[in-house]
């Protein structure tokens, strides 16, 4: 390679200049199908040259886990900087409201400036906050400022939370305008509402990025091709395991829209994202999607309450009381004591398991009768596979604590129902356990969660 500063430095018999002019052209997010690419070939994708589109090194990826939410609803409510204005107004407020306990009324400018920063603060956790929720922010402004109780409430904040509902409605729906993804999928409820619809799509197990936008310069052309490049290194003998994690990581976005807006069967998620299914990826993937990272999450809290859960599993009586007594009969270190509790909480609950013992899998008949089960093989319980929808996802997991958390895993990141033969199981491990949206339980959960706090 030269630099070339004047034109008579070459020479003139053979000499030929190609000016090529290089430009950037966006890509159009806009006029994309994507029930059109769906059921775009993996192979035709696969084909194109993934050298073309590529994204790998640290700085992309860190840059695209930025645009992720960072953090789940906090324990307590920080209120945010409100700018000079705001700040002399309320503490000239506080004071007159601490020797009068006048309410300070805003004037509508300074009330929608205000109301404006709080509902941005409260979007960067989530655009759908539950009642409790706006009772904590409410809670959290009065602490603040006083000045602010309203003398007619019995609370001192209903009208509050009324406000900040009503300007969170206000967020989604300018959001919505400007095509944020995780308010356009609920649009048609409203302007359409003669064609049937499902329920609202929004995060209802605590899921920080449920649907989150598309990295930027990126469509649902270009993710596919990057699937189909994670598909043709996945069938290689000697897989580049650092492109696979930057493309999963990168392609995340594209696949929580697959998943939330088309909810594909089990076996179309096999076979378009495998790499989903195993056991590394699938917990990376929770950590995309609730910020947390899982088995560390789940066993430590299940070891904090594991003394205090055998302890009432022993008490339990009734129709359930000896199948949990044969469960405890050998408990000789931590793993029996942790599969011990995990197989008797569904007979704590009245449920059935979410396992099935089986003495070797041509034991085992698995279709779609098998709905969503753990499947324990062998006389030692070694040999131990996962059942989605008649499909065998996961196989040959270590042990059984660790397959729950993979089964729990595997319902979060598929945006699976949980069947409502394992409910109360099932959320008691996501609630209790995992601690996601755990102030919200059921009877017999918090129950439960009562007795571990005693």
């Amino acid at each position: 390679m030269f630099s070339l500063t004047d034109i008579n430095e070459l020479p003139q018999d053979i000499a030929t200049i190609k000016v090529v002019a290089v430009s950037h052209i966006p890509l159009d997010l806009s006029n994309v199908n994507y029930s059109d690419l769906s059921s775009a070939s993996t192979d035709s994708v696969a084909d194109s040259s993934h050298d073309t589109i590529s994204i790998s090194s640290s700085d992309d990826l860190q840059s695209l886990e930025t645009k992720l939410r960072q953090g789940s609803w906090p324990e307590v409510f920080q209120i945010p900087k409100l700018g000079p204005e705001l700040e002399l107004v309320f503490e000239a407020g506080n004071a007159k409201f601490a020797s009068s306990q006048d309410q300070l009324v805003l004037g509508r400018d300074l009330k929608s400036l205000f109301l404006d920063l709080i509902s941005n603060h409260i979007w960067q956790y989530k655009p759908y906050p539950t009642h409790l929720e706006y009772i904590q922010v409410a809670k959290a402004i009065l602490s603040k400022y006083p000045c602010l109780t309203q003398k007619g409430s019995a609370s001192g904040f209903d009208e509050l939370v009324n406000s900040l509902k009503f300007k969170m409605g206000n967020m989604r729906a300018k959001m919505q305008k400007l095509d944020c993804l995780e308010m356009k999928i609920n649009s048609k409820k409203r302007s359409c509402p003669d064609v049937s619809t499902p329920k609202i799509k929004k995060a209802k197990r605590a899921e920080l990025n449920f649907l989150p936008e598309l990295p930027r310069g990126e469509d649902n052309t270009s993710m596919e091709i990057y699937r189909g490049s994670l598909i043709s290194e996945m069938q290689k003998k000697n897989k580049n395991m650092t492109m696979i994690h930057s493309r999963m990581s990168l392609t995340y976005a594209y696949r929580r829209k697959e998943l939330v807006i088309s909810a594909p069967p089990v076996k179309d998620i096999l076979e378009r994202w495998p790499r989903l299914f195993l056991e590394s990826e699938l917990s990376a993937e929770f950590s995309r999607l609730a910020n947390l990272h899982l088995e560390t999450t789940f066993f430590s809290s299940l070891d904090k309450y594991l003394e205090k859960l055998l302890e009432l599993l022993k008490q339990r009586k009734g129709a359930s009381g000896p199948k949990i007594q044969s469960e405890l009969e050998i408990l000789e270190d931590i793993n029996l004591k942790r599969t011990a509790v995990l197989r008797c909480l569904p007979l704590y609950f009245n449920e059935h398991p979410f396992y099935k013992d089986c003495q070797d899998m041509s034991d085992a008949t698995v279709d779609g009768s098998m709905s969503q089960k753990i499947l324990i093989s062998g006389e030692d319980r070694k040999s131990i596979s996962i059942i989605i929808d008649g499909n065998v996802v996961m196989e040959d997991i270590d042990n059984f604590p660790r397959s729950v958390a993979m089964y729990f895993c595997l319902h979060y990141c598929l945006h699976l129902e949980y069947a409502k033969t394992q409910g109360r199981t099932l959320e008691f491990i996501q609630k209790v356990l995992i601690n996601l949206d755990g102030k919200r339980l059921s009877l017999k959960v918090q129950s439960l969660k009562n007795k571990l706090m005693v």
